[in-house]
């Protein structure tokens, strides 16, 4: 059977002609080809990349360009190559996160004879892809454990503060739904974190949508850690709830002032730390002692949450105060350099 016709090339064209734009647009590809014979003499080399291209002021050999410990490799795939009569590939790894692929298969040429075609590629991007693409599905997977605990814990610690059914199932939407909304945040900046001031707004705005005077920041917007993100985020949820229901009770209209200022001790070795403190005041409010008349198990809930889980899993320290017509909440943890 005739082999089919992969090539053409116009009518009246000298040899050498075809040869010129064909060796040029071969080193444009990028791709280096080598031939050679069946004794491993080399023939012809083209496109050899920079780093090899010393070796090829003399006669060259696999030990010359590439060291004798990747010539052996390479001789070892050669013959296999050869006796097979089939594709081997062979991959280089070197410093600097390059990575080189020998695709090495012998082919039958015009007058008979068997040579052996070796192209090199340039894959450091790919193996860098690869890394990448790797790492992502280990913090994908990590991240994805860790805000499964933070759910089980939410759902363990609500249940035992929730009397009935549908008290556990509304405060348990509502902190998961608080989670999701920090996780879209950490998600849009590829898992970078969340700025403060986006998680406040973030977690405020379902209540207190048409009032974007509420909650008035001054000090510094970081950028929270994707897990600082997160667990600050509930931590922002239950005093945002707490205090639309406040707000609500003593028609008040004073802001809530929400300030963060970032220090480190002079001297100190340790991480810079951010200290975050939540003001509400209803002095002159109608309704006096209104923060009080919290039921006993959402305090003791909300308590726990602020003062306790919260700090714990961002290795910091809180506390909460729930006056007659204020409450205060003031958080202290430990922040990346980065603004």
């Amino acid at each position: 059977m005739d082999k089919p016709l992969t090539r053409w090339r116009k009518s009246n064209q000298e040899d050498s002609t075809v040869q010129r734009y064909l060796v040029a647009a071969m080193e444009e590809s990028g791709l280096c080809i080598a031939i050679q014979n069946q004794d491993l003499e080399y023939l012809q080399i083209m496109n050899m990349p920079s780093r090899w291209k010393a070796a090829l002021d003399q006669e060259p050999d696999d030990a010359s360009i590439f060291g004798a410990e990747f010539a052996g490799r390479l001789a070892k795939v050669k013959a296999e190559a050869l006796k097979g009569g089939e594709t081997k590939t062979l991959e280089m790894m070197l410093e600097g996160d390059l990575a080189y692929e020998f695709e090495i298969k012998p082919f039958i040429a015009g007058d008979g004879s068997t040579y052996l075609q070796t192209i090199i590629r340039d894959i450091s991007l790919k193996k860098s892809t690869e890394r990448i693409t790797v790492s992502l599905l280990r913090e994908v997977s990590h991240r994805s454990k860790n805000l499964l605990a933070i759910i089980q814990s939410i759902a363990t610690q609500t249940a035992r503060h929730s009397d009935t059914l549908d008290t556990y199932l509304r405060r348990f939407r509502g902190r998961l739904y608080s989670l999701a909304r920090a996780q879209d945040l950490i998600t849009d900046s590829d898992w970078k974190g969340a700025m403060l001031k986006d998680l406040i707004h973030n977690q405020a705005q379902s209540y207190f949508p048409d009032d974007n005077k509420a909650i008035v920041f001054t000090g510094e917007n970081i950028l929270l850690s994707p897990s600082a993100s997160l667990y600050l985020g509930l931590a922002l949820h239950e005093l945002i709830v707490q205090a639309a229901s406040r707000r609500f009770i003593s028609n008040g209209a004073q802001s809530i002032a929400v300030n963060l200022e970032r220090y480190k001790s002079k001297g100190a070795e340790t991480a810079p730390h951010a200290h975050l403190v939540w003001r509400e005041n209803y002095a002159g409010a109608p309704h006096i002692g209104m923060v009080n008349d919290q039921p006993s198990d959402r305090m003791e809930f909300e308590q726990m949450l602020l003062e306790k889980i919260v700090p714990a899993s961002l290795n910091g320290t809180a506390s909460f105060d729930a006056g007659d017509n204020s409450v205060e909440y003031e958080i202290t943890f430990p922040v990346s350099s980065q603004k």
